[in-house]
């Protein structure tokens, strides 16, 4: 977790930089496709987001859904999850086109647990929400003044007390308005 705060910290002083590309001071909207990888599994899943980008600062809202987790080995029980975020992103221009980012925030995560289940530790028709820190690296490149893609890995904290962290691999598509 060190490296992940010192990479958003360097990317913090290198990315308050005066030539970032051409978009500054637009909001925008997203989605991305992405990959939670949990302590000892993994799911897909989608994201929205919206957001404000300033010169080489954007400030993102948004809220991810991952696939619904089902286990059917002795006992029969299914995770449902979603994640509320928002992230600070720093960019620092490498081409144009091409920025690199760092990203940190806080998500909350809530996860509801069905089953058949007497276990402690899958506890069925449960509910639990936490909140957590989030940092991450990424790239994003910029087809034009409205249009952008990115990929990027974020890791959060404090996902419930079972799982306790997350990765989570990104690729997202983006429009800038104005």
């Amino acid at each position: 977790m060190y490296k992940h705060l010192a990479l958003a910290a360097l990317f913090l002083l290198i990315g308050v930089n005066a030539n970032a590309t051409n978009i500054k001071h637009k909001p925008y909207l997203g989605g991305s496709a992405n990959l939670y990888s949990y302590s000892f599994y993994g799911v897909e899943g989608l994201s929205i987001y919206g957001g404000y980008r300033w010169d080489c600062l954007s400030l993102e809202l948004g809220f991810s859904k991952p696939a619904n987790e089902s286990w059917n080995d002795d006992e029969s029980i299914t995770f449902k999850s979603n994640n509320v975020y928002i992230d600070g992103i720093f960019s620092h221009p490498l081409t144009k086109s091409l920025e690199a980012q760092a990203i940190v925030g806080l998500g909350i995560f809530h996860t509801k647990t069905y089953g058949n289940s007497d276990s402690w530790l899958y506890p069925t028709d449960s509910k639990e929400t936490s909140a957590g820190f989030r940092a991450g690296i990424g790239l994003q490149y910029n087809f034009n003044q409205n249009w952008a893609t990115d990929i990027s890995y974020r890791f959060q904290t404090n996902c419930n007390v079972f799982i306790g962290y997350m990765s989570i691999y990104s690729v997202g598509l983006r429009y800038y308005f104005g």
